[in-house]
């Protein structure tokens, strides 16, 4: 864990899928190194990160860095934040790939697939 102590460059340059932004940091424990960002506003002075790689290069570090505690697992803005469901949902799509690889190419069939996995699930908890 990290706090930006400065921000010193941001270059605007075009990647693969759009602009893209390079920023050089200092980090209060004095680190120097660069990393990008899609957006030219995703990193300010005071804001805590984690490298979550870093490589040196000849012109220095180069990071890719998080926002959020690598250490705390994936964690989803999008759903609310119910780790349980998303687990389980990732659980009932592995359980349903496994027994019918074919449903990869279809993913409706997939989707019924995996809820009827859960509901299965649900239903053998409730029993117990």
């Amino acid at each position: 864990m990290e706090k930006i102590q400065e921000i010193t460059n941001v270059n605007e340059w075009q990647g693969q899928h759009g602009a893209m932004y390079s920023y050089t940091l200092k980090l209060e424990s004095g680190k120097v190194g660069e990393t990008n960002a899609k957006t030219n506003d995703r990193y300010a002075v005071g804001d805590t990160v984690w490298i979550t790689e870093e490589r040196q290069t000849n012109y220095g570090y180069k990071w890719k860095m998080s926002k959020t505690d690598p250490s705390q697992g994936f964690q989803s803005s999008k759903s609310g934040g119910n780790k349980d469901a998303e687990i389980t949902a990732s659980w009932a799509v592995g359980q349903a790939l496994n027994a019918l690889p074919e449903l990869i190419e279809d993913m409706a069939r997939l989707q019924s697939k995996a809820a009827e996995i859960m509901l299965v699930r649900q239903n053998l908890i409730s029993n117990e």
